[in-house]
């Protein structure tokens, strides 16, 4: 929605001063399993709402800020969707409000075509389309025709009921009251990004009461892709961690010698199991801290780009904690 608000004063900005409208196609998204596999495995909160029926009242939440005269002017609206109920809801509040032109309603071929003639009847046209792919390449369409399956399986999926939406009415209930509860939850409101991380603000803290997975930077959110851009620009010529590597080096016999009586003669045994854990949490805590050196070097020494360096800083965050519990 807030996107749709930003789309919306661009658009208008530009048609005022003679430019054309742009459109926006409104579609609900087939991939949330995807999504929540993502989510699990960097540590985000998941990007989509909370559950079907919030992303329903959702999609209509922009289909009503989209569906006005002073704002269609500007942003053209693609309605995509099987959902008859949604295209109905889109095509009513259209004529309602007297903004049928720059509205068109978009529907995938083959999938419903009773329907999708049924629609194009009411609306007078319907943009059909297709995926195209080449035929050595097939392979790359397995994941659509997957979601395509998954659609028509899943319960909670509009699609799950249209072949017989016709002829079993505890499917249409199911389906009208579906519709009618996201209605219930309609308002003006415009929902908050649930991904808010930034590396540039944060402050990391962890808590040594249990283990928490650390989360990756999120490259989604505006600030951490101008955290990762200070990053780049420091790795042709970053002498970051230089001074410590020359601090290092050993040679002589003596200086080896010396540094394994240190060793031999470290405090680290002595210490009990609480306090070692206290040393480990506050590495962990120093490693996340400098998560952003440490991916200037691994990148300016090793040739790691971001997305491979941030997951490793990342896990040794998590080692750190881990063996600390």
């Amino acid at each position: 929605m807030s996107a749709m608000v930003r789309l919306q004063e661009w658009a208008a900005e530009r048609v005022a001063n003679g430019g054309a409208p742009i459109k926006v196609r409104l579609v609900k998204g087939a991939n949330l399993p995807m999504e929540l596999v993502e989510a699990e495995l960097h540590h985000w909160p998941v990007a989509t709402c909370e559950s079907k029926q919030a992303s329903d009242t959702n999609y209509k939440r922009v289909m009503n800020y989209a569906l006005r005269p002073e704002h269609i002017k500007n942003v053209n609206l693609g309605v995509a969707g099987h959902n008859l109920f949604d295209l109905a809801f889109a095509w009513l509040l259209a004529n309602k409000r007297n903004c049928t032109n720059g509205l068109d309603f978009e529907m995938l071929v083959g999938m419903a075509p009773g329907q999708a003639e049924a629609v194009r009847r009411t609306v007078g046209e319907l943009l059909l389309y297709v995926p195209v792919v080449h035929p050595k390449e097939f392979d790359v369409a397995i994941a659509y025709l997957i979601r395509r399956l998954e659609e028509g399986a899943n319960s909670e999926n509009f699609m799950s009921a249209v072949f017989e939406l016709a002829k079993d009415e505890k499917l249409f209930q199911r389906e009208k009251e579906r519709f009618l509860a996201s209605l219930e939850q309609l308002d003006d409101e415009i929902p908050q990004p649930n991904r808010v991380q930034s590396r540039l603000t944060e402050v990391p803290t962890s808590s040594h009461d249990s283990f928490e997975p650390t989360a990756d930077s999120d490259p989604a959110v505006l600030d951490n892709q101008q955290w990762a851009q200070e990053i780049r620009t420091q790795l042709a010529d970053t002498k970051l961690g230089q001074d410590l590597a020359d601090q290092a080096w050993l040679h002589t016999e003596k200086q080896l010698e010396e540094c394994i009586t240190t060793a031999v003669n470290s405090s680290w045994s002595s210490l009990s199991a609480a306090e070692r854990a206290e040393l480990l949490h506050r590495a962990g805590d120093q490693l996340a801290k400098n998560r952003g050196d440490l991916m200037v070097v691994a990148g300016a020494e090793c040739g790691k780009t971001l997305d491979q360096s941030d997951p490793e800083v990342s896990e040794a965050v998590d080692f750190a904690h881990y063996y600390a519990e």
